[in-house]
């Protein structure tokens, strides 16, 4: 064998090693991140929610609370002067904004290809085979498949292996880092809970692109 053809060989079986070792690395970062997940079978807690463009300065900073259960559903409020509110119910997306009285509907699944931010409070979705996760400086980035779509969300726990923090990052340079307080990973929402109806006079801003079909 020539040396040249020697080298092409070494290089190509170092590419397949460090491949397989990314690989490795990657899925059990995602093993230990559905585990710490695990536990938040339904949970409530309050946030604050501070936003940064590109340049690092903040652009917004939010306050609110919101809850969850599986399977990926989500009551999220933010209080004046921003309010807002978004419920997923597990198959549907509202988020009703009542400073224009309009609420907007989305098709949850359709989402999900956008954001894996849902996926936090359904660790058993078989969504994740979508998204890869890489541990980094403590946080648990989930990535998509096609990492230039949608956002990357990285989670961090405490020293007590306790949901703390959520980032946001939209790929357009603007990042969210969404602090949790009083987390109350025990409570029983009510039957109902994650139900969204509009106030009557509300524009309804249908999204859903199968609206034909129902």
């Amino acid at each position: 064998m020539s040396l040249a053809r020697m080298l092409i060989v070494i290089v190509c079986l170092s590419y397949v090693s460090i491949s397989w070792s990314d690989a490795h690395a990657e899925e059990n970062a995602k093993a230990q991140l559905l585990e710490l997940l695990a536990p938040y079978k339904q949970l409530s807690a309050q946030f604050q929610q501070v936003v940064v463009d590109r340049n690092g300065e903040q652009v917004q900073q939010l306050e609110g609370s919101l809850h969850a259960a599986r399977p990926a559903k989500l009551y999220w409020e933010t209080l004046a002067p921003d309010e807002s509110v978004l419920v997923a119910d597990g198959e549907t997306i509202w988020y009703y904004n009542p400073f224009v009285e309009q609420v907007s509907i989305y098709s949850q699944q359709e989402s999900l290809q956008q954001s894996p931010f849902l996926l936090l409070f359904d660790p058993t979705s078989p969504q994740w085979q979508n998204y890869s996760v890489e541990q980094d400086e403590g946080r648990y980035w989930i990535i998509g498949q096609d990492a230039a779509v949608g956002q990357r969300i990285a989670v961090q726990f405490n020293s007590q292996q306790q949901l703390s923090a959520v980032v946001v990052d939209d790929g357009q340079g603007q990042v969210s880092t969404i602090s949790l307080t009083d987390i109350d990973s025990n409570i029983t929402h009510a039957d109902g809970f994650f139900q969204f109806t509009p106030p009557a006079g509300t524009f309804i801003d249908d999204q859903r692109g199968d609206r034909d079909a129902r």
